[in-house]
């Protein structure tokens, strides 16, 4: 009994030590990174026979891992060769006590057999994610309302206490293209949404709306893949007080707990915005009417703000070049 406790405890080292192994020549942008495994029971030198339903390219163990996960529920273990780098998803696992697990896999050199233990994680936003140690920004993926696996881009480094999923983004070149322009967030415009990238990227309304039922607030950055955020030209609200799938007015105030136009800002007020059928949410800083954020001063005629930008100020960093990104999210504490 004492061996076989041993053995169990230095499998999952050896699994966890090769991770992280692993990890540190893991390329960042959008590529996922785990600081821990995924809960799961890893056997060195040992393989599942027989029971392969798909065999893909794999730089790590943890990458392994994310493959079963998207297969969910048919793959429950897999095998990770690493001397090809190859991961085989498995439909099934093993089960009974150690040495009946050990009895159904067979010897293979320089290869980890790993069971995902908990077959019942739903991974519905990136704070899911955070769960399981995750602390880098990347791409991770997520299950949708059918359990469809998807991915997104996720940062947990920019707010304290918040992880952020990308839920639209586009540069000021592609500005004009209806997802970005007259299609609202009232409405399903999606594009690109299993590719997610800055230039012109929007997730699928069903998808963004099974995202807002556990987030609790959304904000719009610009720049964010090359800018540090420091607040200017942002702005964030809570669902609760401003709903960015339902809000409609031309133009009408919203609440918002954050909003930084040119230096302009203030806190737990109101500001202008527009949505209507034909055009996508903005805010336009040179008209307040009832609202508590007044007119920005520097604005263009009718400037347009964190989206649309019919009217564009180059002295907002989201239209300040054509290479600029206007960066939407939706957030939960973690």
């Amino acid at each position: 009994m004492v061996v076989l406790t041993l053995f169990r405890f230095l499998s999952l080292f050896l699994f966890l030590f090769l991770s992280l192994m692993v990890q540190g020549n893991t390329k960042q942008d959008m590529h996922q990174v785990y600081r821990n495994s995924i809960p799961s029971l890893a056997y060195p030198d040992k393989k599942l026979k027989g029971s392969t339903i798909k065999a893909v390219p794999s730089p790590s163990l943890v990458s392994c891992a994310q493959e079963c996960l998207k297969l969910f529920p048919r793959c429950k273990s897999y095998n990770y060769i690493t001397t090809s780098m190859i991961c085989e998803l498995n439909s099934i696992g093993v089960s009974g006590s150690l040495i009946e697990q050990l009895e159904q896999m067979e010897p293979a050199s320089k290869t980890v057999f790993t069971q995902v233990l908990d077959q019942t994680m739903l991974f519905k936003q990136c704070s899911d994610h955070f769960k399981y140690g995750v602390t880098q920004n990347g791409l991770y993926y997520l299950q949708d309302t059918h359990h469809n696996w998807y991915p997104v881009y996720c940062d947990f480094t920019s707010e304290a206490g918040k992880a952020w999923t990308l839920v639209l983004s586009f540069s000021y070149a592609n500005h004009a293209m209806p997802e970005f322009f007259s299609i609202p967030f009232l409405d399903d415009g999606s594009l690109s949404e299993d590719s997610p990238n800055w230039e012109a990227y929007r997730l699928s309304k069903p998808r963004m709306e099974w995202l807002q039922q556990v987030s609790t607030h959304w904000r719009v950055t610009c720049d964010f893949e090359v800018k540090t955020i420091d607040y200017r030209d942002y702005l964030r609200a809570r669902m609760s007080e401003m709903d960015l799938l339902t809000f409609y007015g031309s133009p009408k105030c919203g609440k918002v707990e954050y909003i930084n136009v040119m230096g302009h800002n203030c806190t737990e007020c109101t500001a202008l915005f527009v949505q209507s059928s034909s055009a996508i949410f903005h805010h336009d800083s040179t008209k307040s009417f009832s609202c508590t954020f007044p007119p920005t001063a520097g604005s263009v005629s009718s400037q347009d703000n964190f989206g649309l930008y019919e009217y564009a100020n180059s002295n907002f960093r989201c239209s300040s070049t054509s290479q600029a990104t206007t960066n939407y999210w939706f957030g939960a504490e973690i």
